[in-house]
């Protein structure tokens, strides 16, 4: 097939406390991270100084609500600041410029249900020159049940929509590809969420499905499930095919290029498309605009939450490790343990009301010096927003730095034009929403 060119101890952090890592600093695709880098456009950003710290104020700025069902994913449009696309967990891709009123693009059809919907919503780098997006939403598998444990199966599909570019745009339903479908045997732990890095490729979080037994597989490199996947989008006419687990069928051929420096790229016996493992269900996750380091919310199970930062062919762990080495108190962020497994940055307990964790994305804007470098992230439960500063071997927890209010719950995360950071929701449990972090409130 051809390809596109474009790793035992730790302390759970308190917060405001930073600790030193021993384990070296790479990017996304395993390069030494620099103090400069790529947009997503492709223009050139000075990462600039890394501040220390508490980043000082930080509000999260409502910009639009009323929207049908929980968003999800937001994106700011790249060429029009205060213009937004949306994903609403009820299959809704709409565009929005407040104070008018939000359009709905496309109704994709969804399957509903346990952690199914839309799940996914990414512009082409190139938009609006380019006008296609790219949508993650769940799917019933047709015909009956492979595994008579379950009444129904699932697949998460990536799909390449075009827009026409009108005012409002519209959708060209006569233009639109499948690029992967992923099998999954219930409606639990999809991941789903979808996103283009500085190079190109696309990066996709997939779940574990709530596999367990014989058909756990969150660890096999051979298998997407329980991964971050990074791909081409572009068709390169070479079949490729999906396989979930071990007795899942086997879907495609699709029609997509495979990234060369994929750790497993050039290995028939592997999933090609996997860049690293151990996932349980990595719900939001954040690339950066300058470097293009991924940062991973894994959502947890019974006790731990977990933020950590990818590496090329890391295993993460899932589901023999949870939080630091199942909840050790003496190993290093990043690190990687004995067993070959790769700790988070941090980890938070399911303590004070906290539940899931909502990865977010990493602050780069200019006229913010002291949140440059900031990644924040939220809890769904409390709507606490906090905030964590990577600077070479050093990583510090800022704690809790914004509060979602009482009647919001963070679900979903996006980048905004000027390289700040969306949260996205509900509110009251009634509508959607899309917050903007704003630094200095």
């Amino acid at each position: 097939m051809a390809t596109a060119t474009g790793s035992s101890t730790a302390a759970t952090l308190e917060p405001g406390t930073s600790t030193s890592s021993s384990s070296s600093t790479t990017t996304g695709t395993g390069e030494t991270s620099g103090t400069s880098g790529t947009s997503e456009t492709g223009e050139p950003i000075d990462c600039g100084a890394a501040a220390r710290g508490s980043p000082g104020p930080t509000t999260l700025e409502l910009v639009a609500q009323g929207l049908p069902h929980t968003v999800v994913a937001a994106s700011e449009d790249p060429g029009h600041h205060g213009r937004y696309f949306s994903a609403s967990i009820g299959g809704d891709v709409m565009w929005i410029e407040p104070p008018m009123p939000a359009q709905t693009l496309v109704t994709l059809p969804v399957a509903l249900g346990t952690e199914l919907g839309l799940l996914g919503l990414a512009l082409h780098p190139d938009y609006p020159a380019d006008p296609r997006i790219y949508v993650s939403y769940s799917v019933v598998l047709d015909g009956p049940p492979v595994f008579p444990l379950f009444d129904e199966h699932y697949l998460v599909r990536l799909e390449e929509l075009t827009l026409e570019q009108t005012d409002p745009p519209q959708f060209d339903a006569d233009a639109r590809r499948t690029i992967l479908d992923v099998f999954h045997t219930n409606s639990f732990h999809k991941g789903g969420m979808i996103a283009f890095a500085p190079d190109g490729l696309l990066w996709i979080s997939t779940g574990e499905g709530d596999n367990i037994g014989s058909l756990a597989s969150q660890r096999d490199p051979a298998y997407v499930l329980g991964k971050m996947l990074r791909i081409g989008v572009e068709p390169d006419g070479e079949p490729n095919m999906s396989s979930s687990c071990d007795g899942c069928p086997e879907l495609g051929p699709f029609d997509y290029t495979i990234a060369d420096d994929n750790p497993r790229a050039d290995d028939p016996s592997f999933a090609p498309e996997v860049y690293a493992v151990g996932f349980r269900n990595p719900w939001r996750f954040s690339i950066d605009t300058c470097t293009g380091d991924v940062y991973v919310g894994d959502v947890g199970a019974e006790s731990w939450e977990e933020v950590d930062r990818i590496t090329r062919g890391g295993d993460f762990g899932w589901p023999d490790f949870e939080g630091f080495c199942g909840g050790c108190s003496d190993a290093e962020p990043g690190a990687v343990t004995r067993e070959g497994v790769t700790q988070p940055l941090v980890a938070y307990a399911h303590s004070q009301g906290r539940c899931s964790v909502t990865a977010g994305a990493v602050i780069r804007m200019p006229d913010a010096p002291a949140h440059n470098g900031v990644l924040v992230y939220a809890d769904y439960c409390t709507g606490e927003v906090f905030g964590l500063r990577r600077d070479g071997d050093t990583v510090e927890d800022l704690g809790v730095i914004a509060q979602a209010p009482n009647d919001a719950a963070i679900a979903g995360s996006g980048t905004a034009a000027d390289y700040g950071a969306l949260f996205t929701g509900s509110l009251f449990g009634l509508e959607g929403a899309i917050w903007r972090v704003t630094p200095g409130r």
